[in-house]
């Protein structure tokens, strides 16, 4: 190991801290030995470089002892020291630890380091996982057997396990000292023990190996592990001598050792009962120790294990403290229930002090085999409880086996982060914010994906909740900050375009960051204003801590910093808690416009309070989440004019948010304004000083109030003056004919009417319109057009707000140009593409359907309903490529399909479609229909006279050469192909699961089958079962989800045969349409097993 410096060249230094882990004085030695040391710096930055307190710390260590030695692994100097640590008082601080260190000497380690053990200490080494080495700190020269000083670390185990481990723990050994894992399990659980029998002195004893990693993050190659006797015999009372159990100090319960030597003596001898481990780990209790102190952290663990003793007293159980706040409990199994534990155990925090939010994750080990080790069914209660970290709803876990794989899956993450970070894997994709008036962007949201080497591009989900339970987010969260502020310091160096962008923020990281500072030392090393990082506190932050959370936000709005609230609405949040908090955005969570919610009038309620409010309080407010058309449009009803979502743009890579800033009509640098042009009062509108009843009336055109009775009856209750010169009626005879108002209006509009009123019942604020045909008093029949609103229920009785207009003259138009384009010989469309690439059509003309047997509602129908099943199936595949993706329409794009029409007849057509405009973000598209049968028969007759001039010539190309062939031949040839072919043939139709359409003998053999009957019924009838399970995904990715008739692939997997065994093959395929028209798949697969193999063995020995 290459060390900064000597062991001789490190004195003895003094430093002297504080509860806060700040130095309040260092003597010279300690000042030549860390350069740039300063008084009131915290301990942890300066001596170890790291960002919080070290979770081997003398200072927590200490307790009630006032001295006490220890050796820790110093990895800014990168060597082992020795520490001695004295409480005393200090003038001005009070109570403060003073701190004497040095080099530790090999020779003297084990002095140091054997307090630290429960048993007879043999051995202390430092490893170094990944360089393969190891060191030995410390020997006890009189055991054996005797190891060498330094060397390979690999070499290492394979002499100890091949020499000195009981054959019947070798394989519990390697499976404990896989390198390959090690890291892995001791960045999770900081420590790793397992016990095995070794030889020593001529006979076998237990021996504890104990792995701990040198930094506070767990996260290092460099471990110190100690190894010490824990057998039995060791352990037995010297002859006269009373055994004397090991308590900790703080807690006054058992210690480890103590515990698994008491617990299994108990699960031997009462063979009658059940019995059940419980762990109980406080979840984030490293946080609860920074924020309220080590003494407050020390005085909480000691009121648990005061309630756990009182607990195994009444039951008779057996209790330790495992680690730093973690507590394990042998109970009978009857009082191991999960209902009744979860309550008891919260509530013994809560009853503790009701505002502290640490709360237990707790896991239950049913003890089934009491041979096991306790220090085994220990972990597997860990991991119950492990897996409860995170779930605020359930804070209680039975251990299953699959916990097991779901922890490796969580250690696996960690790894992969940490590397991740490392390697920056981590890229940060940036979500727009739009004006929905403008669609120009505004500001942009910060979200994190992780760019993974083998798995592809990840979403947070797979990831954030992992690191959040472990309380490693904070170094993906640093990173992310610092990323952001990167780029908007690259593009204000550049001079380009820049919108303010926002970052998340959590309740961890409130509690982890001292935020004001942190942001502020962010934008000054990187020289960006602070209007440009804005701070999103998530929801859930505001539920606990609510006054430091005022005081957080209060702190970065000083400082400019725009303040955000992310997801209001989602699940703590109340409009009482806007008036208590300064902010500056509110981002609304969209779930209250849901139109698939039952609820969905009471939630448009909700919402419009909420932009009352945040309008009241001077709040910009941002729709999050925002994913169509009718939810933009209720948005903007509400004057909720800022919006982020799907509808606008999806989240992207940093170059691709840069492509849009540079098109500055796309931006405004503006951002979101809270101050605007005032909106118009109705109230003072419709103030009779201001405007006079004749002047209303005209402004809002014809008003009517309608009343539904028993969702049957319609009639008029009232109308304005606007309402008679539109519809040629009077008030005499209008109030004749207001119970029986339906008989004006065409019977054949009826369903459109009752339509247009239960849209509006159902729309809310939105309201419903549609236009229908209506008599006048005189007889004439009119077009009417009518926008309707819901107003209130009351018992069966509904009432409605009408504004109707007359738009007769605009129908008559419109039926004269459709007259005039159903003469044309084509079909006429028009397609509307909204910004989140959803598609809608409506006819305009249907001159060439009219031809082909088809009404205008006809097309409409067929086309709303995918129109596929009325085309040809050979021509599927081409139409859906064009239709599934209108990004490459661009400018105009056409194809040709066959076409059925209501006789039966086929009948060729080109489709063009051609850009028009776009509205509001809206593209619009027209698209032309017309028949090409004629064309393209001429083509299939010009296409068989050039094959017709070949034959007379006797030219003949390679695809027609096997024609030459007789049957016979053709015969013997396949034959000879397919006893060579070191593989076979097989073919299955283009549908789900690929229905098996043909094998040929080889195949059937070549999988180990018997007939061909028997394969059916082997494989279910299905190809797809051929296919190992974890290739599918890859075989799916090589062939595509779409198919046509001529396309060719190649493909590599591994085949399941008859007996379940496996072998690689390459598979080389077309698609082709068979005799009733149906898309298949023929195959050829070739067996390249032993080539496969060869390779990856080639690979293992590079």
């Amino acid at each position: 190991m290459d060390k900064k410096l000597n062991n001789e060249e490190i004195e003895k230094g003094v430093f002297v801290i504080n509860q806060h882990y700040e130095i309040v004085y260092m003597d010279e030695t300690a000042k030549q030995t860390f350069p740039g040391c300063e008084q009131h710096a915290f301990c942890y930055q300066m001596l170890q470089e790291s960002k919080t307190p070290c979770f081997d710390c003398p200072l927590k260590k200490t307790g009630h002892q006032k001295i006490e030695n220890r050796l820790l692994y110093n990895q800014k100097l990168e060597i082992w020291m020795e520490y001695v640590a004295i409480r005393l008082e200090w003038p001005k601080e009070g109570l403060c630890t003073l701190i004497s260190m040095h080099a530790a000497a090999p020779g003297k380690a084990g002095s140091v380091i054997h307090a630290q053990t429960d048993g007879l200490l043999y051995a202390i080494v430092e490893l170094h996982i990944q360089r393969d080495s190891f060191t030995m700190l410390y020997e006890n020269l009189r055991q054996q057997p005797r190891l060498s000083q330094n060397g390979s670390l690999r070499k290492l185990l394979q002499k100890l396990c091949t020499r000195y481990v009981y054959k019947e723990d070798r394989a519990d050994f390697e499976d404990f000292w896989n390198l390959d894992t090690l890291e892995k399990r001791i960045a999770v659980y900081s420590h790793v023990s397992c016990g095995f029998r070794i030889l020593l002195h001529g006979a076998y004893r237990w021996m504890k190996f104990q792995i701990t990693a040198s930094s506070n993050e767990g996260l290092t190659d460099t471990c110190l592990c100690l190894i010490d006797t824990m057998s039995e015999e060791l352990l037995k009372p010297a002859a006269g001598q009373d055994y004397k159990p090991h308590y900790d100090e703080l807690t006054r319960l058992y210690g480890k050792t103590t515990f698994e030597r008491l617990a299994q003596e108990r699960l031997m001898q009462d063979v009658h009962q059940e019995y059940g481990l419980v762990d109980i780990d406080i979840e984030h209790f490293k946080l609860f120790n920074d924020w309220y102190g080590i003494q407050e952290g020390d005085h909480l663990l000691m009121y648990i294990s005061y309630q756990i003793r009182k607990k195994v007293q009444e039951l008779n159980g057996i209790a330790t403290r495992t680690g730093g706040d973690e507590f394990v409990m042998l109970l009978p199994q009857a009082a191991c229930d999960v209902k009744k534990l979860e309550p008891e155990i919260i509530g013994w925090i809560q009853n503790y002090d009701a505002s502290i939010k640490f709360l237990p994750t707790v896991g239950i080990y049913m003890i089934q085999d009491k041979t096991l080790p306790i220090a085994q069914m220990c972990d597997r209660a860990a991991i119950a409880a492990a897996s409860r970290k995170g779930n605020y709803a359930s804070r209680v876990a039975v251990y299953q086996d699959s916990m097991k794989k779901l922890i490796e899956n969580r250690q696996e993450v960690l790894f992969g982060v940490k590397n991740g970070l490392d390697n920056r894997e981590f890229v940060v994709y940036y979500q727009p914010q739009v004006s929905a008036r403008t669609n120009r962007i505004l500001a942009a949201e910060a979200l994190v994906r992780w760019q993974h080497p083998q798995r592809g591009l990840l979403p947070p989900g797979e990831f954030i909740p992992i690191l959040e339970t472990s309380g490693f987010i904070y170094k993906l969260v640093s990173y992310v900050w610092e990323e952001v502020c990167r780029f908007l310091h690259d593009r204000l160096m550049k001079k380009l375009p820049v919108v303010p962008v926002s970052v998340n923020v959590s309740r961890v990281d409130m509690l982890q960051f001292r935020l004001c500072e942190v942001f502020t030392a962010l934008i000054k090393k990187y020289e960006i204003p602070s209007r440009l990082l804005e701070i999103e506190i998530t929801e859930s932050a505001y539920a606990e801590n609510f006054d430091q959370l005022i005081a957080t936000v209060n702190e970065l709005r000083a400082c400019g910093f725009t303040v955000l609230m992310d997801d209001f609405g989602s699940g703590y949040s109340s409009l009482n808690m806007l008036s208590n908090i300064e902010l500056d955005i509110l981002k609304i969570d969209m779930k209250f416009l849901d139109t698939s919610n039952h609820q969905n009038t009471r939630n448009s309620s909700i919402l419009e309070s909420i932009t009352s409010m945040g309008r009241w309080l001077g709040l910009r407010m941002i729709a999050e989440g925002v994913e169509t058309h009718e939810q933009v449009d209720r948005l903007l009803n509400l004057d909720c004019e800022y919006m982020q979502g799907y509808y606008f743009y999806k989240p992207m890579s940093r170059d691709h948010f840069c492509e849009l800033l540079a098109d500055a009509g796309r931006i405004d640098v503006r951002g979101m304004q809270a101050k605007r042009l005032p909106s118009i009062d109705l109230e003072d509108l419709f103030h009779k000083d201001i405007t006079s009843e004749a002047m209303l009336s005209n402004i809002l055109g014809g008003i009517a109030l309608y009343e539904i009775e028993d969702d049957t009856h319609l009639q008029i209750l009232m109308v304005n003056d606007r309402y008679y010169r539109i519809t040629g009626c009077n008030a005499v005879d209008l109030q004749e004919r207001s119970r029986l108002i339906t008989r004006q209006i065409h019977p054949d509009d009826m369903p459109l009417v009752w339509d247009i009123f239960h849209k509006a019942q159902e729309a809310g604020s939105m309201g419903a319109s549609g236009t229908f045909r209506r008599y006048r008093l005189n007889g004439e029949l009119m077009w009417m057009h009518l926008q309707a609103f819901f107003l209130h229920k009351q018992g069966n009785r509904k009432l409605f707000y009408g504004s109707v207009s007359d738009v007769s003259t605009t129908m008559s138009l419109q039926k004269e140009l459709l007259a005039i384009l159903q003469t044309m010989p084509g079909d006429i469309f028009e397609y509307q593409v909204y910004p989140d690439e959803r598609l809608s059509c409506r006819v305009i003309s249907a001159g060439l359907s009219l031809l082909h047997g088809y009404t205008t509602q006809e097309l409409q129908d067929i086309l709303e309903n995918g129109m596929l099943e009325y085309i040809d199936a050979r021509d599927h595949d081409e139409v859906m490529r064009i239709w599934s993706n209108p990004k490459q329409w661009k400018t105009d794009c056409s194809v040709e399909f066959r076409l059925f029409t209501k006789t039966g007849e086929t009948v060729w057509v080109e489709q063009h479609i051609r850009y028009i405009r776009e509205e509001e973000g809206v593209r619009i598209y027209n698209s032309l229909l017309t028949d090409i049968t004629k064309i393209k028969k001429q083509e299939d007759e010009l296409l068989e006279s050039q094959r017709l001039l070949h034959h007379l010539l006797g030219i003949a190309d390679q695809r027609d050469s096997p024609r030459q062939l007789t049957k016979r031949n053709k015969e013997h040839a396949a034959k000879l192909y397919a006893e060579s072919f070191p593989g076979g043939m097989i073919g299955g139709f283009c549908e789900k699961g690929f229905p098996l359409y043909f094998a040929n003998e080889e195949m059937i053999h070549f999988l180990g089958y018997d007939s061909y009957q028997d394969l059916y019924q082997g494989i279910n009838g299905m190809v797809e079962n051929t296919i190992y399970q974890e290739d599918r995904a890859q075989v799916e990715l090589d062939l595509g989800t779409t198919f046509r008739e001529g396309m060719e692939y190649t493909t590599r997997y591994r085949m399941v045969q008859k007996d379940g065994s496996l072998i690689w093959v390459q598979d080389r395929g077309r698609v082709i349409c068979e005799e009733q028209g149906r898309l298949a798949i023929i195959s050829t697969c070739m067996n390249i097993d032993e080539i496969v193999k060869a390779r990856q063995l080639l690979q293992k020995v590079r």
